[in-house]
């Protein structure tokens, strides 16, 4: 992924740490079992932060966090709300120093609606 606000951190790319926490909906009286229909298949929520994310150029760290947040309740709608956090451990000019940034949101399938 290339990310951040000046070009100069753009231009090789970069790793970033994804994290992400959902919250789905269980019809009445259903149990999860090890029945992978029932739950929200992580490898599926992987492969979208993955193809939303790999050979995107985004200048900020919250739209980042915004597109693959959009991505994943559009393909997941199993998912009632999810809080993503997206960590940048480069940071530019030099100034990192050991330190690393991250932002998180938290977005509902209302989220779609507005």
């Amino acid at each position: 992924m290339k990310l951040g606000y000046f070009s100069t951190e753009r231009i090789m790319g970069q790793e970033v740490l994804v994290s992400l926490s959902a919250e789905f909906n269980l019809a009445e009286n259903e149990k999860i079992g090890d029945h992978l229909e029932r739950s929200v298949d992580y490898g599926i929520i992987l492969n979208i932060i993955d193809e939303t994310l790999r050979d995107r150029e985004v200048k900020l760290i919250e739209n980042a966090v915004e597109t693959v947040a959009v991505a994943i309740l559009k393909q997941c709608p199993r998912i009632e709300s999810l809080c993503l956090t997206i960590e940048k451990p480069i940071l530019p000019h030099g100034m990192s120093k050991g330190a690393k940034v991250s932002v998180s949101e938290t977005f509902r399938q209302e989220y779609l609606c507005s």
